[in-house]
């Protein structure tokens, strides 16, 4: 049984080479699934569609209550996908909240700014110049509380064992 995180830039084709790698182990890919089954366990919609807004368009912004419960939730389905196997699960701090699991192989996509920023731009029908790398990197901090946040949770977890 195996399981592989696939943690990405945006922009980087991450979830391309997610699809790639599945569609040759014939292992299914966990991405947005994972979102929404979070977000609906945890009876807070809201955060689904403030996560999937990776440019911070929408404007959403879940209370800290909320983004907590949904947290919890992706870390609980995440071990349960895992427990499960054969599945590759894209971003989400996979990488963080199964670190301590054997035999998970965890692989970082990643691409220059420059090749990112146009990507996106095609994507949303713009040119490379009115996409500013700025906006790119206005879902950092957000990805670094993020991951703080599950591995704080999996310290105190682990210290409660």
């Amino acid at each position: 049984m195996g399981v592989i995180t696939i943690s990405r830039q945006l922009g980087s084709q991450g979830n391309d080479v997610a699809q790639e790698i599945a569609s040759r182990l014939n292992y299914p890919v966990v991405c947005r699934e994972l979102i929404n089954q979070a977000a609906i366990r945890a009876g807070v919609p809201e955060v689904a569609l403030a996560t999937i807004d990776d440019l911070g368009l929408f404007g959403l912004h879940p209370s800290p209550e909320a983004r907590k419960a949904y947290h919890h939730a992706v870390q609980v389905l995440m071990e349960e996908f895992s427990a499960d196997g054969d599945v590759i699960i894209v971003g989400r701090a996979g990488q963080v909240i199964l670190r301590n699991h054997p035999g998970v192989l965890h692989v970082k996509v990643i691409a220059p700014a420059s090749l990112r920023a146009c990507r996106i731009a095609n994507q949303q029908g713009i040119s490379s110049k009115q996409l500013e790398l700025k906006s790119m990197q206005a879902t950092v901090p957000d990805m670094i509380i993020y991951v703080a946040f599950i591995m704080f949770v999996g310290m105190i977890l682990s210290c409660m064992i």
